[in-house]
């Protein structure tokens, strides 16, 4: 009976009929040879330790002679660390020396770590030294243990930086709840600008819930993601494996996409006959005397077509001037005297109205 009890407590395990079985046969030769009546026998002992929902399933039993369906809600109230402080019976010693007090049952049921440290040849010991873990960090990771509680610790509202140093101690010490819900809290935080980041810390601390939502985010963003080159960083592991998540998450499009040629293209092979004999270097890269050399040489082309069309410019000038001398004397001295005769200037500006309107033409004719 006292075995039955301790597993409710520990497990909130409800009897089954197998175990007021065995409740009879551990009575010997006085053992009731009913099951309601080994369950009278049972149902004071519950009543002692204040165990009402479980004397009152037991008398369901003896009053209908089968067990009900059990309750599913919660019997007993959450632990906090806080809770029992007199059987405090291991310290853990943090960064800076900072000590914080526990239980050890707890550790011991809640994570492998110190399952395996307190259940070997140190099982005696009452101090845990963790000083490469600051206490800011312990203390909630401590309390999570005892709870369990993921609605409490993400009310704490902690910074995202706070977040991905719990991610690192999570993974240090195999706390994969906690670090699941450090991932989710980190995910919620994601953006065009921060995703590839994310992205490569997922891949060093194995955060596969990370990993996935940041892969996701990406291909759903590519287009932002590409012109904002958020994703330059990352390794080329990390960017093969979300190729290939891109392409498993658009399967459906690549394999009805086809592509169909315009119908009056021509063939390949005459394509392919027009660079069969280009050699193309794609290491190629050209030394700095080089581009200096190439620069110069394109500076001096440059001078040098300024100077041409200056030139040519002045030998136009000179030429319409010396026409239209030559037009202006043939009009009779009267025309070169008096008040409107023409000076050097007016002939100049005639000159270069001539040229634009020449080298206009020109170029509509070319």
């Amino acid at each position: 009976m006292f075995e039955l009890i301790l597993k409710y407590i520990y497990t909130s395990y409800w009897p089954a009929e197998d175990d007021i079985d065995c409740i009879q046969e551990s009575l010997g030769p006085a053992n009731p040879r009913e099951r309601s009546r080994a369950c009278e026998m049972f149902i004071p002992h519950l009543e002692m330790f204040q165990l009402v929902d479980l004397a009152r399933y037991l008398q369901s039993y003896v009053r209908d002679n089968q067990f009900p369906i059990p309750s599913t809600r919660q019997r007993f109230n959450r632990l906090h660390r806080s809770d029992y402080p007199e059987v405090y019976d291991v310290r853990i010693v943090c960064e800076d020396s900072k000590v914080l007090e526990a239980h050890k049952c707890m550790l011991v049921s809640r994570l492998e770590y110190f399952q395996m440290m307190f259940t070997t040849s140190r099982a005696e010991r009452t101090t845990v030294n963790m000083e490469g873990v600051p206490a800011e960090y312990m203390e909630p990771v401590l309390d999570y243990l005892y709870s369990l509680d993921t609605e409490a610790f993400c009310k704490q509202n902690y910074t995202e930086t706070f977040l991905y140093n719990m991610v690192t101690f999570c993974d240090q010490y195999f706390i994969e709840s906690l670090q699941n819900v450090c991932e989710s809290l980190i995910l919620g935080k994601i953006s065009i600008r921060k995703c590839g980041e994310m992205l490569d810390f997922a891949a060093m601390y194995n955060c596969k819930l990370l990993h996935k939502g940041c892969m996701d985010f990406i291909c759903h963003n590519l287009a932002r993601v590409l012109c904002y080159r958020s994703i330059e960083q990352c390794d080329e592991a990390t960017l093969k494996c979300l190729n290939d998540h891109y392409r498993k998450m658009f399967s459906n499009v690549f394999d009805y996409r086809q592509i169909t040629p315009f119908s009056e293209a021509i063939e390949d092979e005459l394509l392919l006959s027009f660079v069969v004999d280009c050699d193309i270097d794609l290491d190629y890269r050209m030394d700095p005397e080089t581009k200096l050399k190439a620069a110069a040489e394109l500076k001096q082309k440059d001078l040098r077509r300024q100077d041409a069309r200056h030139y040519y410019e002045q030998q136009a000038i000179s030429s319409m001037m010396r026409s239209l001398s030559v037009s202006e004397s043939a009009s009779g001295p009267e025309a070169t005297t008096g008040p409107h005769r023409p000076d050097r200037k007016a002939l100049e500006a005639r000159a270069r109205t001539g040229l634009v309107w020449w080298t206009k033409r020109n170029r509509n004719e070319s």
